[in-house]
């Protein structure tokens, strides 16, 4: 069987760098979501990236770059939670003259 990607100490020490306050339960829940993803992340790493040609072009096909229709002004902002005079408002986040 393969080694853990990520040791339980592991996960504990990201949870600090993070900054993050997680419960028994989250944890419990997230680190094996975070495991996958790792898992993942090492199979890529044992691909051959060397032998592809530059530009070559991926095995699944990609659908059509082409222009489609997006919300109008009017459906954006009618999501937003907080609107005014076109635009969204948000909560001022840097300190600049008047804050």
């Amino acid at each position: 069987m393969d080694e853990p990607v990520l040791s339980v100490a592991g996960f504990a020490a990201l949870q600090r760098l993070a900054r993050l306050r997680l419960s028994a339960e989250e944890a419990a829940r997230l680190r094996p979501q975070l495991e996958a993803i790792l898992g993942y992340v090492r199979r890529l790493e044992a691909l051959d990236a060397e032998s592809a040609e530059a530009g070559e072009e991926a095995a699944a096909p990609l659908r059509p770059d082409e222009p489609r229709p997006g919300l109008s002004p009017g459906e954006a902002l009618a999501a937003a939670p907080d609107a005014s005079e076109g635009f969204f408002r948000v909560p001022r986040v840097l300190k600049g003259p008047g804050a």
